[in-house]
């Protein structure tokens, strides 16, 4: 009766190790297909810059999205936004110019970017109605590409920027900040 017994003890445990290993795997496998949901500041602009061939697509979505893109024109302006400083949490206390924040979860892993265009000199131009420069667009877009692809250096566009990446785990389906 003993060796039963051990023997479904042993099948349970292993059951239960595969399932949580499986779990573990698909909260750090990204979101498919690669997508971005670009708001705030800019973000018409932003986006023409983004969405060209053969660049990522983009997603109607934010919540659902693989990364989602959030640029303000200085920090004053998401700390009015609860349900921003809420996901963001002490990864945004330190005020750096890039904040990337991965979201694990049972889902799959999504990304959020907070960008402050401030702080890459675009600030003032969106304050007076004027577009972006072309180089502060093309750093932005550098940026999302590159940590959309998760590459480790740094595009010479936009030089070196300090940087901040946190993780905030989900214990549900993404949702819409």
């Amino acid at each position: 009766m003993s060796t039963a017994r051990t023997a479904l003890r042993q099948t349970v445990l292993c059951t239960l190790a595969f399932a949580a290993g499986a779990l573990a795997h698909r909260a750090i496998t990204p979101v498919t297909p690669l997508d971005v949901h670009i708001s705030g500041d800019g973000a018409a602009q932003i986006a023409r810059a983004v969405f060209t061939w053969p660049g990522p697509a983009r997603a109607a979505d934010p919540g659902t999205a693989a990364m989602e893109v959030v640029a303000f024109r200085r920090w004053q302006n998401v700390e009015t936004m609860s349900d921003l400083m809420a996901v963001c949490g002490s990864a945004c206390d330190d005020a750096a110019p890039v904040i990337l924040l991965r979201r694990p979860s049972p889902a799959g892993l999504t990304k959020v970017l907070f960008i402050d265009l401030g702080a890459l000199g675009a600030g003032r131009a969106l304050d007076g109605g004027v577009p972006m420069d072309g180089a502060t667009v093309a750093c932005i877009a550098a940026l999302i590409d590159r940590h959309l692809d998760d590459r480790a250096q740094a595009d010479p566009t936009c030089g070196t920027l300090p940087e901040i990446e946190a993780f905030r785990p989900r214990l549900r389906w993404p949702r819409a900040l």
